[in-house]
């Protein structure tokens, strides 16, 4: 068991007067699937056609649900997985953190904020048999905390028994015996999760969706987190971005606050860092090495993961990749919960050519002979279904697509936008998808049909790319970064080292990085390097830290405003 440093917050005396809660008025509604289907229009006889589909985009919204308000659409990792865990260089990381590769193979539908005591009280009014909780902070839309994992569990249960689910949690490995109000805190705990209604997140599931595609510290990017030292800071104002997503130790001011008013992660999903923590399914346990699919924890001990961070902690407890266990019995004011639901998404094409069906996403087929061929694509989920439909001219002969230029990198000012292009050869006409993320990771589609994409405007340096198609192949594109740096602060476009080496010099050339050293701070991964010589505002020479062989992050700090990083080598 490992518990939270920094596990209750700062107790003070405090009362806030109740709020009307905002979420009952809603029915639990399904939205209207949405999808699309990306189909070469012409292909050669006997070359494998790529057809390509996407349903809803992650983070949009898929649930209203009368109790629990929205609920926001989390796709499965695909084939490659994600990162959990914090890399080697992660400021103030713990022991506990070691990186492996986990395949998530469910999608789910995540509530957007915690459980928040007008929610408890909304199902208490229906459910009877869920228990009276005495909040240590009192308001209806403030989180749901001082509840025990045993209490959680159960709220899922009659939650699902309330809109008319299946239930997840049960007392024996059979499942038929469901976790209700006389058993919730005896005996043992099985998860059904295959069923349609609501549960706990796995702790990989956690931070999946926390993370939402990023791989830093946070779901947002804060160069301040990384000043030797910050990381248990608690200064109202020195972590501005982090500031804008979390409450913590440096505003949260020694109590909860209304979920959902801080801005949201790149999946629309609020408070997933700070306010409070929240319990997860799994036992605490050492993390798997490799890869691991679907990984729910250790299979023995008493403690139970708990994700997130919490008002009185400091700034490294609400990191993504963070983790801490406790007692199912455990009470806290700084502890709470969220829930999601498993959605089921399948797949149904029809070639047009009187063959079987595909039934995955992106299935790959080869028509025999020439002709026109409609073809019909079905997605159903959740019970509702979307169709696309067209057709496909299949002729004798065709060049696979492929890219002759590549979208490129480049840097902007925080708040603006980037446009991307490709340009591809072989045989027209093409078909494009732009992708969020590295080249090869299909979980976030955000791009249209056409060779070029423009960015929303960006807050946080984001990774892009795009399959071509054509009738007789597919390429992927390279990786395509946009830096972003905070507006008028300084911009990396070049380092050059005389040796690469500790201690030896080397020099950076950029944009307005001032006169002023005392204002500058170079850093090479986590270590501040020595600046030497006369300061110019396009180029600053440093010595290389003493730090061991390997690649860096290499970025300036100017006035508090971080340029982008380039990787640099330490030799």
């Amino acid at each position: 068991m490992k518990p939270r440093r920094t596990f209750l917050l700062v107790l003070i005396a405090w009362a806030v007067a109740s709020a009307a809660w905002l979420g009952a008025a809603e029915q639990q509604a399904d939205k209207a699937v949405a999808c699309s289907a990306t189909v070469p229009a012409a292909a050669q006889t006997g070359a494998g056609v790529q057809f390509q589909a996407a349903g809803p985009a992650a983070g949009s919204l898929w649930t209203s649900d009368s109790i629990v308000g929205n609920l926001r659409f989390v796709p499965a990792t695909g084939a490659g997985g994600f990162s959990q865990g914090s890399s080697g260089s992660e400021a103030c990381r713990d022991p506990d953190e070691t990186q492996f590769t986990h395949i998530l193979t469910r999608n789910i539908d995540v509530m957007e904020t915690g459980v928040t005591q007008g929610m408890w009280s909304a199902l208490r009014a229906v459910q009877p048999t869920l228990p009276s909780v005495t909040f240590w902070f009192s308001g209806a839309t403030l989180p749901a905390e001082s509840l025990t994992w045993y209490e959680a569990v159960l709220f899922a249960n009659l939650l699902s028994v309330q809109q008319g689910l299946t239930r997840c949690y049960y007392t024996d490995s059979g499942k038929t015996i469901p976790i209700d109000a006389t058993n919730y805190t005896a005996g043992n705990y099985y998860c059904d999760f295959a069923a349609n209604g609501y549960r706990l997140p796995a702790e990989g599931e956690r931070e999946y969706f926390t993370r939402a595609g990023t791989t830093g510290a946070f779901s947002v990017t804060e160069p301040n987190y990384y000043t030797a030292g910050n990381c248990s800071n608690c200064t109202a104002g020195l972590m501005p971005t982090l500031e804008s997503v979390a409450w913590f130790c440096a505003n949260a001011g020694s109590t909860t606050h209304a979920v959902g008013t801080k801005t949201a992660n790149l999946w629309n999903l609020k408070d997933v860092h700070g306010n409070v923590d929240e319990w997860c399914w799994d036992r605490y346990g050492g993390y798997p090495s490799g890869t691991a699919t679907d990984y729910e924890g250790a299979g023995f001990g008493s403690g139970r993961v708990i994700r997130g961070g919490n008002g009185g902690g400091y700034p490294a407890y609400c990191r993504s990749a963070c983790r801490s266990s406790a007692g199912p019995g455990y009470r806290a004011a700084g502890v709470g919960f969220r829930l999601l639901r498993p959605l089921s998404i399948a797949y149904d094409w029809d070639f047009g050519d009187g063959t079987a069906h595909g039934t995955t996403q992106n299935p790959t087929h080869a028509y025999a002979t020439s002709g026109t061929y409609n073809w019909t694509m079905t997605l159903t989920m959740g019970g509702q279904a979307c169709v696309q439909s067209g057709q496909i001219a299949v002729s004798s002969t065709c060049t696979a697509a492929s890219i002759a230029t590549h979208p490129a990198s480049q840097t902007i000012a925080s708040g603006s936008s980037a446009t991307l292009t490709v340009v591809a050869s072989g045989s027209a006409p093409f078909n494009y998808q732009w992708y969020h993320g590295a080249s090869g990771n299909t979980s976030t589609p955000v791009g249209t049909d056409s060779y070029s994409y423009a960015t929303a405007a960006l807050t946080t340096t984001t990774s892009y790319w795009v399959s071509v198609t054509n009738g007789c192949g597919q390429a992927d594109s390279q990786t395509a970064t946009i830096m972003v740096t905070a507006s008028g602060g300084p911009t990396i476009t070049s380092v050059k080292a005389k040796t690469g080496k500790p201690g030896s010099l080397a020099t950076i050339k950029g944009t307005n990085f001032g006169t002023n050293s005392k204002k500058v701070t170079v850093y090479v991964g986590t270590k501040k390097a020595k600046i030497t010589g006369k300061m110019k505002s396009t180029q600053i020479k440093f010595k290389i830290p003493r730090v061991k062989k390997g690649i860096y992050d290499l970025y300036v700090v100017v006035n508090g405003k971080s340029s982008n990083k380039v990787s640099f080598q330490v030799k």
